[in-house]
């Protein structure tokens, strides 16, 4: 059973035995969204809750919140009693996560609390002004957010790589039990890291397209020309060390070096060496 405040509209898109996902509309704004109540019953029917969701991935518009039990996490932090976290049992809910393109927002209070002081704050002005003017402020302060809490993600990606590679090397010197630990709790901290900056590039590459509208054709066959200008030999050094160019001279030259290369002389081979080693088999014990 749903209740929803009479200002908006629900319509159940997909009434699944692990999550329920609504269409809700605001009637005033006209802004609609989608919110997918998420409850997971065992981990070997997981594996179809993830499949329904990365279809709903591919055909839901517009924004989409995911919220619920998952009954998994993510990263051993979550959890602070009982059995040691193992990896691999997160790996199909952080693939789900990635395909579906979405964003840990955490479970902090905070979050909530800086959306809804935005939200309530007064603006004058139509119904369409008001709900962009709102969006455009509350983008803002949850930006500030971010880079206050969580802090930047593209430097907290590469701050995971060197604190991996020196786990990796501790692991290889002593492959105990807590330096494992270690490792794959980077591991997984460093697919969460991974998974927001991938999500923050595509959100960005989206609206990029979207705002260049028929402008992206041309953009498009401009990056394709950098990356075959970047990709051309205009010249190459032969086997004798000298710079040579123009393509029918490069294309002789590349012949002849893999001609070497995979070609072997003949050769005259001289086993006379053999007949000074002394036999150890004889004719009878053959």
């Amino acid at each position: 059973m749903v209740f929803w405040d009479s200002n908006y509209n629900c319509n159940i898109v997909e009434d699944h035995v692990q999550h329920l996902t609504l269409q809700v509309h605001h009637i005033i704004s006209q802004f609609k969204f989608h919110v997918s109540i998420v409850y997971a019953i065992k981990a070997r029917t997981r594996q179809d809750l993830y499949e329904s969701l990365n279809q709903l991935n591919q055909q839901l518009i517009g924004p989409w919140s995911v919220m619920g039990y998952f009954n998994v996490i993510m990263e051993s932090s979550e959890k602070k009693r009982g059995r040691r976290h193992r990896l691999c049992r997160s790996l199909d809910f952080i693939n789900c996560m990635e395909k579906c393109e979405m964003m840990d927002a955490g479970y902090s209070g905070k979050f909530l609390d800086i959306v809804k002081i935005s939200w309530l704050e007064h603006i004058e002005g139509t119904y369409m002004y008001i709900m962009q003017q709102k969006l455009k402020r509350l983008a803002h302060k949850l930006s500030n957010w971010s880079k206050s809490s969580i802090s930047n993600v593209f430097d907290k990606v590469k701050e995971l790589e060197n604190q991996i590679e020196v786990a990796e090397n501790i692991y290889e010197v002593d492959d105990a039990d807590q330096n494992r630990s270690n490792l794959q709790a980077l591991y997984a901290e460093q697919i969460r890291w991974m998974n927001m900056e991938n999500s923050i590039l595509k959100q960005k590459d989206r609206v990029k397209w979207e705002e260049g509208g028929d402008s992206n054709t041309k953009y498009f066959h401009s990056v394709v020309r950098q990356k075959r200008k970047r990709a051309y030999l205009h010249r190459i050094k032969d086997e004798n060390g000298q710079w040579i160019q123009a393509d029918n001279v490069i294309s002789e030259a590349a012949i002849r070096h893999f001609n070497h290369l995979f070609t072997q002389p003949q050769q005259n081979h001289d086993f006379s060496f053999l007949k000074r080693i002394d036999p150890m088999v004889n004719k009878d014990d053959n």
